[in-house]
């Protein structure tokens, strides 16, 4: 007879940028949740921190594809919200959708733009998706909301509008994704110095990493599950990981 595995138990889970329901090849590939269900299996958190971009709603609303293995996800994440997980969905860009229901605790589940993530060992995390601090994402953002509530005809020249914004920015200010991520990493960690923090934890530009700044700052970019495929823990002592998933 075959053992049963240990249940290995965590602190805090910490995962963005799945984009489910996304098909076009931005980002990437296309995304897949396969690698993230096989890390789950017998694993317990304490909190879990679902940071935005979970579901492609700009995409969903054009294209409408789906796999089961996102309802498997989602049936996932309610088991462990039985079992006693706290579950946080921060609202990122691609389901900014969802802002309008900021605040909303849904049997448990809470919805928000941003929280504070208070570790084992006592330190003050800010838990955003990020896109308010990159301000190119500002400036989109008036074409994803004409895409969410225009005709399809039109939602498709908006929708288009956003990945054309993205890449003359690009282009014209000469800027290497890199660059740009570094610049976004700088604009979010002033807030751990404005407000006294210990770190940031987002997802966001898809580059996972965690670091540690000038003060001992820590920025932990959680990757994404359309290229990377990465997540973060934080373990019993207060710890954080950034786990590569096969």
């Amino acid at each position: 007879m075959k053992k049963e595995e240990e249940t290995v138990k965590y602190r805090s889970l910490f995962v963005s940028d799945l984009h489910m329901g996304k098909t076009s090849t931005r980002h990437g590939t296309k995304p897949s949740v396969l690698p993230l269900l096989k890390f789950l299996e017998n694993k317990k958190f304490e909190y879990v921190y679902l940071l935005g971009d979970i579901f492609d709603i700009w995409e969903l609303i054009l294209n409408c594809k789906w796999d089961n293995s996102f309802n498997l996800f989602i049936e996932q994440i309610l088991a462990m919200h039985r079992k006693g997980s706290k579950v946080f969905y921060i609202i990122g860009n691609h389901d900014d959708f969802l802002e309008r229901i900021n605040g909303l605790n849904a049997g448990g589940i809470e919805f928000h733009e941003e929280v504070f993530h208070i570790t084992a060992q006592k330190k003050k995390f800010l838990v955003s998706h990020g896109q308010k601090y990159d301000y190119l994402n500002k400036f989109s953002r008036f074409f994803r909301i004409m895409t969410y509530s225009s005709p399809k005809i039109i939602s498709w020249f908006t929708y288009k509008m956003v990945e054309w914004t993205h890449t003359l920015a690009e282009k014209f200010g000469k800027r290497t994704r890199e660059q740009s991520n570094e610049i976004f990493r700088d604009r979010i960690m002033k807030q751990c110095y404005k407000k006294d923090l210990d770190g940031v934890i987002c997802g966001h530009f898809h580059m996972p990493d965690i670091i540690t700044m000038k003060k001992g700052k820590i920025y932990i970019n959680t990757g994404d599950s359309c290229k990377n495929f990465t997540l973060v823990t934080e373990n019993k002592k207060g710890n954080f990981k950034l786990h590569r998933l096969e």
